[in-house]
């Protein structure tokens, strides 16, 4: 025959030094201190942790497990109850304080553990059966991340053009106030921003000085804006005609060119010249 399932209780190692066991041990000797823990693996067994004091027998009952006579069963549960403080009563049950202390912490303790078990149980079973849908909302988050920082690129790089479109403005107000011209300079800077070659705040400054000294007014140097913008030009240059010479080679200006000299690396200096100006 299989033996009944045994529960396990808490118990501390050193309880036979504690003072209300040591007050019973001296009356009861070692025999009571067996009957004691008896008792308490009883109430661990028993409904509420509790043993009933009713019944024309219970006694008898407790005496079987103690081994004793019905009346000793009796006389020291009762003084465990009123002389030495071990067990607490209503009249109708006795039990241990510190034993239902401990049980409702070991309550306490499984219910966590079998609540958490069971959340890691759900997703992993989650995670087994859905695995495209997890995967998916992975993606899609990894997505919605990607998009809120490629955002974010493209909000700062249209405050920068804008903030670059503002400076370039107020350079061409403080150069000129012939709309026709400001509105030529501005188409200039739109064409180089959408073959990619954006200006930085130098290149406008050689733009406007390079822009002086091949343009005699503001009518010509509108002219060569415009031919410019027409040709794909990435700089200025020179009108074709100038000074009636067809054929001649237009003057390009960069930055650094000395009379009779060595033209040095600038801006400009990797700019396309006008087919027209090669040699045949």
């Amino acid at each position: 025959m299989m033996a009944k399932e045994a529960y396990y209780f808490s118990h501390d190692s050193n309880a036979r030094h504690d003072p209300d066991i040591g007050q019973m041990r001296s009356v009861y000797k070692m025999l009571g201190y067996a009957w004691f823990w008896v008792l308490i693996e009883m109430m661990r067994d028993a409904n509420e942790h509790k043993l009933s004091m009713q019944g024309k027998y219970i006694w008898n009952a407790y005496a079987s497990e103690l081994q004793c006579n019905a009346e000793e069963a009796r006389q020291f549960v009762e003084d465990c109850i009123n002389e030495f403080n071990l067990f607490a009563s209503d009249g109708r049950f006795f039990w241990s304080e510190s034993l239902l202390r401990r049980m409702e912490k070991k309550t306490t303790t499984s219910e966590k553990r079998s609540a958490a078990a069971k959340k890691r149980w759900d997703k992993d079973r989650t995670n087994t059966e859905f695995p495209d849908d997890n995967m998916q909302m992975h993606d899609v988050s990894n997505a919605i991340a990607m998009q809120g920082k490629e955002s974010k690129r493209n909000k700062s790089k249209v405050k920068e053009i804008k903030e670059k479109e503002i400076k370039d403005k107020t350079a061409f107000e403080a150069y000129t106030s012939n709309p026709v011209l400001l509105s030529s300079l501005n188409s200039f800077i739109e064409f180089r921003m959408k073959i990619r070659k954006p200006m930085t705040d130098r290149a406008v400054s050689l733009l406007l000085s390079n822009l002086d000294k091949l343009g005699k007014d503001d009518k010509e140097k509108i002219s060569i804006l415009e031919q410019s913008i027409l040709n794909g030009w990435q700089g200025i240059f020179a009108l074709k005609d100038q000074g009636g010479a067809a054929n001649a080679k237009p003057r390009e200006f960069t930055q650094g060119v000395r009379s009779g000299g060595h033209s040095g690396q600038s801006e400009y200096a990797h700019l396309d010249k006008p087919g027209w100006s090669r040699r045949a």
